[in-house]
């Protein structure tokens, strides 16, 4: 029993050097994987508002946005009272 157990061993060792071995040469092999431009204007101050709007109101429910500070959405134009009204936690609204 012991004897099996050792050449399950030495099998599994075998199997994590030669991975170990293959990964790099795999990565190596793969061609530069070449990703098309999205249409983003960071200009597009509408947008960008439309955006944080939409994601405030549909997406933080369940999504985190501990790192969002909404002072920045001041930078995109909006003025306090409208971050207020259109940027405020409201519960999911379905169908839309």
């Amino acid at each position: 029993m012991l004897a099996r157990a050792r050449e399950g061993y030495l099998e599994m060792k075998a199997l994590a050097v030669l991975l170990a071995l293959a990964a790099p040469l795999a990565l190596a092999a793969e061609e530069a994987v070449r990703l098309d431009s999205a249409p983003i204007d960071p200009r597009d101050v509408a947008s960008l508002q439309s955006g944080a709007r939409s994601f405030v109101n549909y997406c933080l429910n369940c999504h985190s946005a501990g790192m969002m500070r909404y002072h920045k959405l001041l930078d995109l134009g909006l003025t306090e009272q409208q971050v207020k009204d259109n940027c405020s936690s409201r519960p999911t609204r379905s169908g839309s």
